[in-house]
């Protein structure tokens, strides 16, 4: 059985969206969820625990 997991809140500091439009899962296992509006990626654990954010001007526009 798969269980839904939900996290963040609006905003813009560390796991926080103001719009999240694509999420994906590397090969390391992290979850990368694309925050367009505040221009960046946030990356976080499984369980949701924020690890890092790659900022648009690290990752250029349209990258993710």
């Amino acid at each position: 059985m798969i269980q839904a997991v939900a996290w963040g809140l609006p905003g813009s500091g560390p796991g926080e969206f103001r719009l999240p439009h694509g999420i994906r899962i590397d090969r390391r296992g992290r979850v990368l969820i694309a925050d367009r509006e505040n221009d960046r990626v946030q990356v976080f654990t499984r369980k949701g625990e924020f690890i890092e954010q790659w900022l648009e001007t690290l990752i250029g526009p349209a990258t993710f």
